[in-house]
């Protein structure tokens, strides 16, 4: 299937780029949030697809006004506790205070 064209949402875009890239060698967050079918998830390929050296953690969730909390992050983390994502969490988690492993295994 071939790649269709990046049309509009430039703006947005390149705003979520600029936050992600932020100050070399510290962790940037960003939220993303819209009503459906909007183009969230295709900003955010763009930007990955830009951003070779980015890793990137993407997780859905409910509605905001829904009471499942942290679904995003569970679904973000879980991406992390295979075989080729572990060392990455474990690095990440070693730069952490120490009582943010138990919380971030909790959640996956």
């Amino acid at each position: 299937m071939a790649r269709s064209a990046f049309v509009g949402r430039r703006e947005e875009r390149d705003r979520v780029a600029r936050l992600v890239r932020g100050d070399p060698g510290r962790p940037a967050v960003a939220l993303v949030t819209g009503d459906a079918g909007i183009g969230k998830t295709r900003i955010l390929d763009e930007v990955r697809r830009a951003s070779a050296d980015l890793t990137a953690l993407v997780g859905a969730c409910l509605p905001l006004s829904e009471s499942l909390p942290y679904g995003a992050l569970t679904d973000a983390f879980t991406a992390l506790t295979g075989p080729e994502g572990r060392p990455l969490l474990d690095r990440a988690l070693a730069r952490c205070a120490p009582f943010v492993r138990p919380q971030v295994s909790a959640l996956v």
